[in-house]
């Protein structure tokens, strides 16, 4: 018996076991819902609530004003405004942005947590 003669024999069965499948998926569903309609009439299905995990505020940096030179007191960080790179207080990276661009960090996770990366050149 060749392939294409299988074939005959069994595209009846196939569709046969098709309708059988559809009815049973059918049935499962139309028992589902009425049963769903049967819990909620009688106040025994409880309601879907989405619950949102809380909202994490970021640190967001005080820029600098345009032109201004000043730099704080304190600070061990500084980034640029334009990118999202932070270097330490004395790398040579830092010196490649211009001190108008400068945005100064007290700490690493200050930085970190306001969406800049540290440096390769000076970590």
């Amino acid at each position: 018996m060749s392939i294409p003669e299988t074939l005959i024999k069994i595209k009846p069965w196939g569709i046969v076991i098709l309708k059988i499948t559809s009815i049973i998926l059918v049935l499962g569903l139309v028992f589902t819902l009425g049963r769903i309609s049967t819990l909620s009439a009688k106040g025994e299905l409880e309601p879907i609530q989405v619950i949102y995990p809380p909202l994490v505020k970021t640190a967001i940096p005080q820029y600098n004003q345009a032109g201004s030179t000043t730099e704080p007191e304190h600070w061990a960080y500084a980034g640029s405004k334009t990118g999202k790179t932070y270097y330490p207080k004395g790398c040579s990276g830092l010196t490649r942005v211009k001190p108008e661009n400068r945005v100064y960090f007290t700490s690493a996770p200050e930085a970190i947590t306001a969406g800049y990366h540290v440096s390769s050149t000076c970590n």
